[in-house]
């Protein structure tokens, strides 16, 4: 399931066409020719520790392990502004050592997410999921899998595709869909486990929500944005997606508790 993963996202990124469509062959014969931008120098050393600088981090019931939002981030207060202009949106440059084939690149550069995922896409969140996921790890692969999932919706709302009528198209068109079509591949193997529990099940989307208000949303996304809603209107726009995308994980929990 990993490798397919795997392949289906380094297709997509390069190539934008429907992730499904082609044969696994096709793609593996195209890779020889993709490179991913400039990528960093391999990460070396562990992370250090930021001396004396505060820790923010959300508290949660035991079953959700606390999750550290940014070492420098003190008590009330954000990142940088939490929504980021399209002009100044930055690439997550750690991408290289989370896909290698390296054990210790790909830790380092799940422990550069975790400090500061802001600038992390949803297909790199998407990314570390299955990571998790490979670890065993399905509170933090759930964790990144649902966050994926909110924020490629987001993503469709605030940057729609707007046709020549200057209407917009269907969602099921907009290249963040190939990210929450992926996801379906790797919710497989989390789902099931997240709601065989309802309280498990409450818990993770609580953490969802606050890991949600308080990473910003400073990331470029692997496509080319179709258009973009004014910037104003993104906090009524995300409001309402968090409304929707929480109110249908509910009515799913409800539907296997009823009571």
């Amino acid at each position: 399931m990993n490798n397919i993963i795997f392949f289906v996202f380094i297709s997509f990124c390069f190539f934008g066409s429907n992730v499904f469509a082609q044969p696994l062959d096709s793609k593996i014969k195209g890779m020889k020719h993709i490179t991913i931008g400039s990528p960093p120098p391999p990460l070396k050393d562990p992370i250090p520790e930021d001396g004396d600088k505060e820790k923010v981090i959300i508290k949660t019931s035991p079953v959700i392990k606390p999750i550290i939002i940014g070492a420098d981030i003190r008590e009330g207060e954000k990142k940088g502004p939490y929504f980021v202009e399209e002009d100044s949106l930055k690439e997550w440059p750690y991408l290289q050592s989370l896909i290698s084939s390296d054990a210790t690149q790909q830790s380092l550069a799940i422990q550069k997410l975790e400090k500061d995922p802001a600038t992390a896409s949803p297909m790199v969140l998407l990314l570390a999921a299955d990571y998790f996921l490979k670890q065993n790890n399905k509170e933090k692969a759930a964790l990144y899998l649902y966050a994926s999932q909110l924020r490629a919706q987001f993503d469709m709302n605030r940057w729609p595709i707007i046709n020549e009528s200057g209407i917009r198209a269907r969602h099921i068109n907009h290249p963040a869909k190939k990210t929450l079509s992926l996801a379906q591949t790797t919710s497989q193997g989390l789902s099931g486990w997240v709601l065989s529990k309802k309280s498990r099940a409450l818990t993770l989307f609580k953490t969802l929500k606050k890991w949600d208000q308080e990473t910003p949303y400073a990331y470029k996304p692997f496509y080319e944005i179709p258009s973009s809603t004014d910037l104003d209107t993104w906090e009524e726009t995300l409001k309402d997606t968090r409304t929707e995308f929480f109110k249908k994980q509910a009515e799913i929990i409800t539907a296997i508790y009823p009571k």
